[in-house]
């Protein structure tokens, strides 16, 4: 499965928001938000989140997130390879270190538990870090389920 590294941060001489992939040294600006589309987050971000979203137009099932797996029964990684991540997730402070989201007032947000699942692991090891895994079925009542996910 392709990984893509990506970034937010906010550029300390034009005050833009940049979105940026790559690794390392090696990487490139694909993005940018000019201060002023933002009320709360001019100077600094005093919340920061991640999400997947899926949509569907009123009257149609709610389609899948990712490959349509829910991210349980973690086995070593073969699961979680068919469903959405965020991995090596880092919070650079204003000393700009990484640090890991280990807050107490950190949430996990599902709308439709039936349909969707995230699962968190706060470390895994030295390369995935902390991880979210998310997905589901949506409402395809033929997908994947919890029940079957093995045998897919």
């Amino acid at each position: 499965m392709p990984v893509v590294p990506m970034f937010l941060y906010q550029n300390t001489y034009s005050k833009n928001w940049i979105i940026a992939c790559g690794e390392g040294k090696m990487f490139e600006a694909i993005g940018y938000w000019p201060p002023e589309l933002f009320n709360s987050i001019k100077d600094f971000a005093p919340l920061v989140g991640w999400r997947g979203e899926v949509y569907a137009p009123q009257g149609e099932l709610a389609s899948k997130m990712g490959t349509g797996h829910f991210p349980q029964n973690y086995d070593a990684g073969r699961q979680y390879q068919s469903v959405a991540s965020f991995s090596a997730v880092r919070v650079y402070n204003e000393t700009y270190i990484g640090v890991a989201p280990y807050d107490p007032s950190l949430e996990y947000i599902v709308d439709e538990t039936k349909y969707y699942d995230i699962v968190d692991f706060p470390y895994i090891d030295d390369e995935w870090r902390h991880t979210f895994f998310y997905g589901g079925p949506g409402e395809d009542i033929d997908g994947p389920s919890v029940e079957n996910i093995y045998n897919d």
